[in-house]
């Protein structure tokens, strides 16, 4: 069992983790403020043989003008995009569409 998510550089810890048992690729950029073009890019990038997930990590407060921007973008394109918070941790949904992408569709 894992321990109480309260932050989301825990919840971060905890995805990563769970992303690496389960052989998904995951990408994670420390700083998007210093990436060109990635201002607002979701937290989290995970792909699998069954698909990719862009991911938000929030564990308070609301998405900021380039989240927001992203988040049209990529919904507009059909990308599987959505936010993460600890709640979602608890309720297995993180779970759950992490092993979606695991397997093979």
């Amino acid at each position: 069992m894992s321990p109480r998510i309260t932050s989301e550089s825990g919840l971060r810890r905890e995805v990563l983790t769970l992303a690496a048992d389960l052989g998904v690729h995951a990408h994670y950029c420390r700083d998007s403020l210093r990436c060109e073009g990635a201002t607002g890019l979701p937290d989290l990038i995970l792909a699998g043989p069954g698909g990719v997930l862009w991911r938000e990590l929030k564990a308070g407060g609301d998405l900021d003008d380039g989240q927001r921007a992203w988040r049209d973008t990529l919904r507009k394109s059909g990308a599987d995009w959505a936010v993460w918070t600890p709640a979602a941790w608890i309720t297995r949904q993180v779970h759950r569409e992490m092993q979606a992408i695991a397997s093979p569709r």
